[in-house]
C-alpha cells in the first residue's frame, strides 16, 4: 500500500521538466537584472543550458508549454545588451507555431509581438511586425489588446506618413475601449480610452 500511496504522491507533483523549466526562467530573471553584459550573458546562458536539459526531460505534451512559459520571461528582457534572448524567445515561439496541433497559438503570437516591442529603440520596421503578431493573436485576452494598443501608439508617434500615423493612433484607440469594456473597475484603461477617443489635433 506504500509504494501506492508513493506513485499517487509522484503525479500530482511538478515534473522534472517543469521544474527545470522554472530554474531557467530563474536564471532570464538573473540576466534581465544583471549589473553587466557579460554577468547577463552567463546568466543567459546558464539558462538555455537549463531549458535544454528541460526539453530533453520532457513529454511531447509538455514542450508547447515549456517553450512558451520561456519565451515569455525571454521577452521582458530590456537591456539593449540582451538583444540574444529576444532571438531565442523567436525561435522558441516559431517552434510552436510550426507545431501540428495549433495549440499555444494565440500565445505565441501574443509573445512574439512583446518581444518585437520590447526595445524602447524599436524601429517602425519591428513595431510594424510587433502589431502584426498581436494582430494575428485575434485574442480578447486583455494584456494582449493592451500591449497591441501601446505598439501602434509608438508607431502613430515615429511613422513619418501623417495618413498612416494617425490610422495606428485612431487603431489603438480602439484597442483601448475593447480594453476598457472588459474592464471596467481599471481607471488606467478607462482614461487611456476616453483620450484615445478625443484624437484631437492627431497628425495636424
Amino acid at each position: 500500500a506504500g509504494a501506492g500511496v508513493e506513485s499517487e504522491r509522484q503525479d500530482v507533483s511538478p515534473s522534472k521538466a517543469v521544474l527545470l523549466g522554472t530554474l531557467a526562467r530563474l536564471e532570464v530573471d538573473k540576466a534581465a537584472h544583471a549589473e553587466n553584459p557579460s554577468a547577463a550573458a552567463a546568466a543567459l546562458q546558464a539558462a538555455k543550458d537549463r531549458f535544454a536539459e528541460a526539453l530533453t526531460a520532457s513529454t511531447p505534451p509538455e514542450q508547447a508549454d515549456l517553450r512558451l512559459s520561456f519565451a515569455a520571461a525571454l521577452a521582458r528582457c530590456t537591456d539593449p545588451y540582451l538583444t540574444e534572448a529576444h532571438v531565442v524567445a523567436a525561435a522558441e515561439c516559431a517552434q510552436v507555431l510550426a507545431g501540428p496541433d495549433g495549440s499555444g497559438t494565440a500565445r505565441a503570437h501574443a509573445i512574439m509581438g512583446a518581444s518585437l516591442a520590447a526595445h524602447p529603440d524599436a524601429d517602425p520596421e519591428q513595431l510594424a511586425q510587433a502589431a502584426a503578431h498581436f494582430e494575428q493573436c485575434a485574442a480578447d485576452d486583455i494584456n494582449s489588446l493592451v500591449a497591441h494598443a501601446a505598439v501602434l501608439n509608438r508607431i502613430g508617434a515615429i511613422e513619418p506618413d501623417d495618413d498612416k500615423a494617425v490610422a495606428a493612433i485612431e487603431k489603438a484607440g480602439e484597442l483601448y475601449r475593447r480594453a476598457a469594456a472588459a474592464r471596467p473597475g481599471d481607471r488606467l484603461l478607462q482614461s487611456l480610452a476616453a483620450m484615445t477617443s478625443v484624437g484631437e489635433g492627431v497628425g495636424e
